[in-house]
């Protein structure tokens, strides 16, 4: 029996071992690939705005997000570990133009605007809305007209 815990637990911390070191080399590789844009709070500061921008390489075109969260939350996304209640942000938008392409906007509390160009595609039905947050946008991309 004592062989058999013995086994047990060197497979355990070796499963951890791969866990960490793949999340560590995938943040090391998400750092060279991904850009994010500032905060931006909305008036009362209740919630935040963030875009996030992914570049595939020579492979895929840009991704580019649009995320809305509660300003107060704690959301920490470490690779394929993410802590954080998803009721706490949403994902809004997303197209495949560069981070320099949108421009986010609080037009009052509960209004965010995107506006967005340089694009040929969306990626998903962009949300109308999130908590007590309008969004409106403003832009097209060109398979889309």
């Amino acid at each position: 029996m004592y062989k058999g815990f013995k086994i047990v637990k060197i497979i355990l911390i070796s499963g951890v071992a791969i866990f960490v070191t793949a999340n560590v080399l995938w943040e090391l590789l998400s750092l060279t690939m991904t850009r994010n844009s500032s905060k931006l709070y909305s008036p009362d500061r209740r919630y935040y705005a963030q875009v996030e921008e992914t570049n595939g390489g020579a492979t895929t075109s840009f991704m580019t997000d649009i995320m809305v969260a509660d300003a107060k939350s704690t959301i920490i996304n470490f690779g394929f570990f993410y802590t954080g209640n998803d009721t706490n942000r949403k994902w809004v938008f997303g197209f495949d133009g560069a981070l320099d392409s949108v421009k986010l906007q609080w037009v009052d509390t509960h209004t965010l605007k995107v506006k967005y160009q340089y694009c040929s595609e969306l990626h998903g039905k962009p949300d109308k809305s999130w908590k007590d947050i309008k969004i409106v946008y403003e832009g097209q991309c060109s398979k889309d007209n």
